[in-house]
């Protein structure tokens, strides 16, 4: 899971964008062995030229950075590839401009489908019209900035046709990152999850209630947090899982006795209060 990597948008030197209007939401995301980077949800009104000018003023200073931008952006690029028997075709020309090659510039921003299917034509927001024709256009982008062009070779992209999320196809993007191996005691716990009976999972769900209330603080605290900390609260759960698993089972991990951070965390996990596990794991 992503979960414990994913906090509030922040950048060095860079304010933390506000919603516009309601059209935009980020988080920054830092993984292990992989940059940090940084995911805009983003939706800009087809007919408020205002709102679409204060969301490019907003996500302008993050286009020199590692980051994508997912959503609906009401604009047609192509109007061969991209629009089916559309009258009035959706533009906003500051996506255009990042989007588009010129004599001097490359883009800015990367459109991930059309890179990686540069014919395709399919439709995000198909429509029938009274006479029955199809029309359509593809006005959902997954989009990310020049700090991202190595990720393309990596990248799968995809609209999927045979559903809805709304009045639009879903348009999902599938990154493959370097693998993030936990300790082998933490995989092996895991494998034995995967395995437990009904009657080991409510043990598994009794012994790590305990710290629900420790792991329920690190969203609000991992926006000022370094990734350093990040990484390490996380592995902190990890290391819980592995205990709980191990008494679940009654297997040790590799047949070793247990460190002394893992006994400490051994008899945390076991502790009645949720009040004193918080107090003790926050030291």
């Amino acid at each position: 899971s992503l979960a414990p990597f994913v906090r509030p948008l922040t950048s060095q030197g860079l304010s933390t964008v506000n919603n516009v209007q309601e059209c935009i939401a980020a988080v920054t995301i830092s993984l292990p062995r992989e940059p940090t980077f940084h995911v805009f949800s983003v939706y800009i009104s087809g007919h408020d030229a205002g709102a679409r000018s204060q969301v490019a003023s907003a996500i302008t200073p993050w286009l020199a950075t590692p980051a994508l931008f997912l959503g609906d952006m009401n604009h047609v690029q192509n109007p061969i590839l991209d629009s089916l028997n559309q009258g009035a075709l959706a533009d906003w020309p500051w996506l255009r401009t990042q989007l588009s090659f010129s004599d001097r510039s490359r883009p800015t921003l990367i459109d991930y489908f059309r890179i990686k299917k540069p014919q395709d034509t399919t439709l995000t927001r198909p429509q029938i019209a009274r006479d029955g024709t199809a029309k359509g256009s593809r006005i959902d982008y997954a989009l990310g900035t020049e700090s991202t062009r190595s990720w393309i070779a990596s990248t799968q992209v995809a609209i999927h046709t045979n559903q809805l999320g709304s009045d639009h196809r879903p348009v999902e993007l599938i990154k493959s990152i370097q693998p993030f191996t936990p300790p082998h005691n933490t995989i092996n716990a895991i494998l034995r999850i995967s395995e437990f009976s009904d009657d080991q999972l409510t043990k598994f769900h009794a012994l790590l209630h305990p710290i629900s209330d420790f792991a329920s603080l690190l969203p609000h605290t991992m926006g000022s947090q370094s990734d350093t900390q990040v990484t390490s609260d996380a592995e902190l759960i990890f290391e819980c899982l592995e205990i709980a698993a191990r008494q679940v089972t009654g297997k040790a991990a590799h047949q070793r006795k247990p460190s002394a951070k893992e006994k400490e965390l051994d008899t945390l996990i076991n502790q009645t209060s949720n009040i004193v596990f918080r107090e003790r794991a926050e030291q």
